[in-house]
């Protein structure tokens, strides 16, 4: 789950002073360009140096990176492991050889949004997140039989994951007109004609689109950043059209990121009834100076993303959403808060406001949600909350399930140049998918041929 709409200062509290690391206001922590955390040589760090770094990473996991402590319940102490390895480094390293170390810290631990990164001069950029796949046990075998074909289709494997998937291609053809096959899932079973197998999806990426037939209305949602926190132009014509919709409903969450909830509440809001209210899960922010200026470099670097992506509009509206974030920590410092303050609040998400149902009659309908294993965080939310709505299907494969933690931040270790990307938000609750497992489809159908399917469900099924 992505960025937290809510800012609340509850409970303060104070620790010893880190004497070894150099950070000592809000100003020390922000990256003014990305440029600035390259490296120019990966030399030996000195004693002193491999010190001080060892130390604002133990502020952190301290102070501002919400896991911590819902490691430390699991009886994963994350400070402990570091002061062990601070304690035992006798030899010099260099940062690629430190941000290995750092990596052997986590094991045991699954928190999609965070890891370790490294840029060097002259060579590529280096990125390594923490475990994120290591517990996706799931091993559903899908049972399947086919007719009008001269060779049976195979069986695909999706990355050793226990998921297997028809693969249907012109090979396998007889007469064309009745060959299909039948994907048994768990009880329920999806035929794919084989005229469908073969339609192209439409090409992924750009903006938000949502276009209606006589039978459904179909909507892909390129991503879920909204910095702003305001819904307008095509994403608010579609909600508008929502609320009011008597036709089947198709949701399209494929190459996906992260980003800011509120789209994915304001839809499902528009799914149920006024009076009723959608089940809350229970976030703790770890939002003082320090977490809050994590962030701002965070929202920096999306924003050279979107440049990147040619996306000027975003990237704008990215770094109007940065001064904000540092307006509040600078606010936080002057009123005496330090980078040491680990100021923390826990409330029920999401809040009252979009929380309520928003229709007047009763959505009964189908809803079927495309997913891949890009749908994250953010992303997550529509394909979590399957169980609220008896009247979902979710076709494709496992959703990335990072909605264990949100509200990622970037902090650059002084001397290394090792960059820690932590998340200040643990998120708890019965809507909450497995970590690094993500929700699971009713259907295993490969990213190219979900749409087409999506289709022939509708079409087929009652």
């Amino acid at each position: 789950m992505a960025r937290v709409l809510a800012f609340i200062t509850i409970g303060l509290f104070s620790v010893s002073a880190w004497s070894a690391c150099p950070w000592k206001t809000v100003e020390d922590l922000l990256i003014s360009t990305p440029d600035e955390t390259i490296l120019s040589m990966d030399a030996e760090l000195s004693p002193q140096d491999l010190s001080e770094d060892l130390d604002c990473l133990k502020l952190i996991f301290t102070t501002a990176y919400a896991q911590t402590s819902v490691f430390k319940k699991k009886g994963i102490d994350l400070t402990q492991r570091l002061e062990a390895l601070q304690a035992g480094l006798n030899t010099p390293v260099n940062s690629k050889e430190l941000l290995n170390k750092l990596l052997k810290l986590h094991q045991g631990t699954v928190d999609v949004h965070s890891g370790y990164g490294l840029s060097v001069q002259g060579e590529k950029s280096f990125y390594q997140r923490l475990s994120s796949h290591g517990v996706y046990t799931v091993n559903r075998v899908a049972d399947y039989e086919c007719e009008g074909f001269t060779l049976k289709p195979s069986l695909d494997s999706l990355g050793n994951k226990g998921m297997v998937l028809v693969s249907v291609t012109e090979k396998h053809f007889s007469t064309g007109v009745n060959a299909k096959c039948h994907l048994k899932n768990g009880g329920s079973t999806l035929e794919l004609p084989v005229e469908e197998v073969k339609v192209e999806d439409h090409a992924l990426g750009g903006k938000f689109k949502f276009n209606e037939s006589d039978q459904s209305l179909y909507a892909y949602i390129p991503n879920f950043w909204n910095p702003s926190g305001t819904i307008v132009g095509e994403e608010a014509d579609f909600l508008n059209q929502l609320v009011q919709l008597d036709k089947d409903l198709i949701i399209d969450l494929r190459n996906k990121s992260g980003g800011n909830p509120l789209l994915a509440f304001e839809i499902l809001r528009r799914l149920i009834l006024e009076g009723e209210s959608l089940p809350q899960v229970q976030i703790t922010q770890h939002l003082g100076p320090m977490g809050l200026a994590a962030l701002s470099n965070e929202i920096l670097f999306q924003a050279a993303s979107a440049n990147r992506a040619g996306d000027t509009d975003l990237e704008k509206e990215l770094l109007t959403d940065r001064k904000k974030w540092m307006g509040y920590a600078k606010v936080m410092e002057s009123k005496g808060l330090t980078l040491q303050s680990p100021v923390s609040n826990s409330q029920p998400f999401p809040d009252d406001q979009i929380k309520q149902g928003l229709r007047k009659t009763k959505f009964e309908k189908r809803i079927v949600v495309l997913t891949d294993r890009t749908c994250g965080s953010a992303c997550d939310v529509i394909p979590a909350y399957r169980p609220y709505f008896k009247n979902m299907t979710i076709i494709g494969v496992n959703t990335s399930g990072a909605t264990n933690s949100g509200t990622p931040g970037r902090y650059l270790l002084p001397h290394s140049k090792v960059m820690f990307r932590g998340a200040a938000v643990s998120v708890e609750g019965a809507m909450v998918p497995q970590e690094g497992v993500g929700v699971e489809p009713d259907f295993y159908v490969l990213k190219g041929d979900a749409l087409s399917a999506a289709l022939h469900y509708l079409s087929h099924s009652k």
